[in-house]
């Protein structure tokens, strides 16, 4: 049988925190450490400036990268139209609309 020894080494014990003394110049280190969390604040302050900027500078390079790749298919639909425009057989079928017609091989002379 297991016998229970739990009561016989019951011994409570106190915690006492004892207030540490600061010792040295008491307003300097106050000061200091003003400083250090007025730094602190500054920081954290700035970390999130920064990240805000960041934010917006990759959402102006999303919509720029948007109006590239609009121009680019714009511009090849412009290549496109320029190349069918300067082909000589739309050319002549242009100009016989207007009722312009290429000169017969007689026509032309030269002085």
């Amino acid at each position: 049988m297991i016998q229970d020894f739990s009561s016989v080494f019951v011994v409570k014990q106190t915690v006492r925190a004892r207030p540490v003394p600061i010792r040295g110049n008491l307003a300097a280190k106050r000061l200091l450490g003003s400083v250090m969390v007025a730094g602190l604040g500054l920081a954290i302050v700035a970390s999130l400036a920064c990240g805000m900027l960041i934010r917006a500078g990759q959402r102006e390079l999303a919509e720029q990268n948007a109006l590239k790749q609009k121009l680019i298919k714009e511009q090849e639909h412009l290549y496109g139209q320029r190349g069918a425009l300067l082909d000589q057989n739309s050319l002549v079928v242009a100009a016989g609309k207007l009722g312009l017609y290429l000169p017969e091989a007689g026509q032309v002379r030269h002085l």
